[in-house]
C-alpha cells in the first residue's frame, strides 16, 4: 500500500523534470566563466551584445550567440547540445581549444567561428609547437557569408628578420612568404621562400610567415581541425 504512494511521488518528479529543463541562461554583460565554475553546466545559454569567456572544459545545453556583436571567448573544452552564430557575431576557439556541438552547428550571414592558435610566435623547447583549435559537431549549417576562419592565425611575421614557423620566409631587399605544404614565393630582391613542410593534402600544424623586411609583412594562416 505505500509503494503507490511513493511511485507516484517519483513520477510525478520525473515528469516534472522533463516538462521544465533547465532554463536559459543570457548574458548581456561581459562575464568570465572560470573553470572551476560549475553553475551554468547543462543550462542553454545565450549571449547578447557582450563578450563571454569561458575557461577550461564546459558542457552546456543549446548556446546562441545573439545582438549583433555577442562573443563567446573558449579555451578547454566546450560541448553544446547545439550551437547558433547569428549575423554579425562571433564564436572564438583558443588555440589548442575545442568547440564540441553534439547536435547541428549553424551559422548565418556574417556570423564567424575564429579559430585562433598558440605558440604562434617563438620556438618552445627549442621546436616549433604552434597549435591551432578542433571543432567536432554533428552536422553544420552555414549561410552564404558564414564563415569559419583562421586568417592570419598560424605563425607571427616579425618586425624584422627571417618568419616565424619551420618555413618562415628569408629576407633581403624584401621578404619572401612563407611555406608549408609548399614552398614560399621567392621576391625578385632576393627575399627567399620558406621551405617545405607537413602536408599539402592534409595540413596539421600552422602556416609560417613570411619575412619581415622592412617592417611585418604576412602572417601564417592557422590550423582548424574539423
Amino acid at each position: 500500500m505505500t509503494v503507490r504512494p511513493l511511485f507516484a511521488a517519483l513520477l510525478c518528479a520525473c515528469l516534472c523534470a522533463a516538462v521544465h529543463p533547465a532554463h536559459a541562461v543570457v548574458f548581456t554583460n561581459d562575464t568570465t566563466i572560470a573553470s572551476d565554475n560549475t553553475d551554468y553546466e547543462g543550462h542553454p545559454i545565450v549571449v547578447s551584445n557582450c563578450t563571454l569567456t569561458v575557461r577550461g572544459p564546459h558542457s552546456f545545453g543549446n548556446g546562441q550567440v545573439v545582438g549583433g556583436s555577442g562573443i563567446v571567448d573558449c579555451g578547454g573544452t566546450n560541448t553544446f547540445s547545439s550551437l547558433l552564430v547569428q549575423t554579425g557575431t562571433t564564436y572564438r576557439v583558443q588555440g589548442a581549444a575545442v568547440l564540441s556541438v553534439t547536435g547541428t552547428l549553424t551559422i548565418r550571414t556574417n556570423g564567424t567561428v575564429e579559430v585562433r592558435s598558440t605558440n604562434h610566435t617563438a620556438q618552445v623547447a627549442g621546436g616549433w609547437a604552434g597549435v591551432g583549435g578542433t571543432i567536432t559537431a554533428g552536422d553544420a549549417t552555414i549561410d552564404a557569408g558564414g564563415m569559419i576562419t583562421a586568417d592570419g592565425q598560424g605563425y607571427q611575421c616579425p618586425t624584422w628578420g627571417t618568419g616565424t614557423g619551420p618555413g618562415g620566409g628569408g629576407v633581403g631587399n624584401g621578404s619572401g612568404g612563407g611555406g608549408h605544404g609548399g614552398r614560399g614565393g621567392r621576391t625578385r630582391y632576393l627575399g627567399a621562400g620558406g621551405s617545405v613542410y607537413g602536408s599539402s593534402v592534409f595540413p596539421l600544424g600552422l602556416g609560417s610567415s613570411a619575412g619581415g623586411a622592412p617592417n611585418r609583412s604576412g602572417d601564417g594562416g592557422g590550423a582548424i581541425r574539423l
